[in-house]
């Protein structure tokens, strides 16, 4: 689920990134898994600056100047054996991109994980979390919108690049990734 002022926070971060040094280094993670929103209300303002890694793998923005450098490192991102685009990514940022990826993230979310039921988790009830969110979303929408934001947090862990986890070795699928970084006015010519 997303938050009713996503594009609102959207554009303060996107202001606050480019006013940094090396703004194309800079992932926008509006999103982070988390089940625990006791603190919600009180960080809906801070932001936090980080070496990219799994835990930013929701909600992330990049724009085109983004696209068109991470697009050079296509053949890296797509045949790199691993079912987890996330580690995907760091790999490429450690091996490709002229300087690693670092996340700047809502300490608050605004896109909000709800999908209990999956691979990892067998007991569970696709609405207990939708649920959860949008009690959260009534009780603190006064909060919404917050006049600033700043930067609060500045980490300086820096993930480990473990071996790939395997499920991404077909052909098929390397060749369908690298096709989607063609620019699609490219595509719509050639078509």
């Amino acid at each position: 689920m997303v938050t009713p002022d996503i594009f609102y926070v959207l554009q303060k971060i996107t202001e606050m990134k480019h006013t940094m040094d090396n703004p194309d280094n800079y992932v926008i993670s509006l999103g982070l898994f988390s089940r625990n929103y006791n603190f919600y209300q009180r960080d809906i303002f801070k932001i936090g600056v980080q070496t990219f890694y799994g835990k930013h793998n929701t909600g992330i923005v990049l724009d085109y100047g983004q696209w068109k450098a991470w697009s050079k490192c296509a053949n890296m991102f797509c045949t790199y054996d691993d079912y987890n685009w996330d580690w995907s990514l760091i790999h490429m940022s450690y091996d490709c991109l002229p300087n690693k990826l670092t996340a700047i993230y809502t300490k608050s979310p605004r896109v909000l994980h709800i999908g209990d039921c999956g691979v990892h988790t067998h007991k569970c009830s696709s609405q207990t979390s939708a649920n959860k969110v949008k009690s959260l979303f009534e009780r603190i929408q006064s909060s919404f919108f917050p006049d600033n934001m700043q930067i609060t947090e500045r980490l300086s862990k820096v993930p480990k690049i473990s071996k790939p986890n395997g499920g991404w070795g077909d052909p098929r699928d390397h060749e369908l990734c690298k096709n989607n970084t063609s620019p699609y006015f490219k595509a719509k010519e050639n078509s």
